[in-house]
């Protein structure tokens, strides 16, 4: 909403999805794109770096009893984000291990291709998600979700601007570059 009130005439089109797209490949200006930073010859530029919390509903958290360590998170349902089979971003796997796990999560109890629903079930009580911050925040700001384990966790992958390799940047896109990449510094 800030970049539409400086250029209220600048139409601004989102397209989501899972899978990589390059600029060049398709009929967009820029992606925002999940990774290490390769992207063929593509520049980017990095935004953020992936930083998750687990979360799930104050009454889940209620009802299970405190989650004092990454072993006890086990006793919750777990959520899963469906990804490919390549994906980089946090698993329930790869968190509990780099927090320090000393068993493996047990298989997810509910897995979903989406993650707005991801977060719609956690927040009815279905189980604990992994929550990607900033995304997260102004759940965990209000209360709807809380932190079953109050440890963020970061990747060494993240979110990355990246411009077609082709194709030249039109000005108003190169604003709009400038102004995310101002926003994500500031965020």
């Amino acid at each position: 909403s800030k970049f539409r009130e400086a250029h209220p005439g600048v139409e601004v089109r989102v397209v989501t999805g899972q899978e990589s797209i390059a600029p060049d490949e398709a009929n967009i200006d820029i992606a925002i794109q999940f990774g290490d930073g390769q992207f063929g010859q593509a520049p980017s530029r990095l935004l953020m770096y992936e930083s998750v919390v687990p979360v799930c509903s104050p009454a889940l958290l209620e009802r299970c009893g405190p989650i004092r360590n990454i072993d006890d998170l086990n006793r919750l349902p777990l959520l899963q984000l469906e990804a490919a089979h390549d994906s980089k971003w946090f698993d329930w796997g790869r968190l509990f291990s780099l927090m320090g796990a000393t068993e493996r999560p047990r298989e997810p109890d509910l897995t979903l291709n989406n993650y707005t629903l991801l977060v719609q079930a956690a927040i009815a009580g279905q189980g604990a998600a992994i929550g990607w911050k900033p995304m997260c925040d102004s759940m965990l700001d209000s209360g709807v979700l809380v932190p079953a384990i109050p440890r963020i966790t970061r990747s060494d992958c993240g979110y990355y601007l990246v411009l077609p390799a082709t194709k030249a940047v039109a000005p108003m896109t190169q604003q709009f570059c400038e102004w995310l990449i101002n926003e994500c510094q500031a965020g």
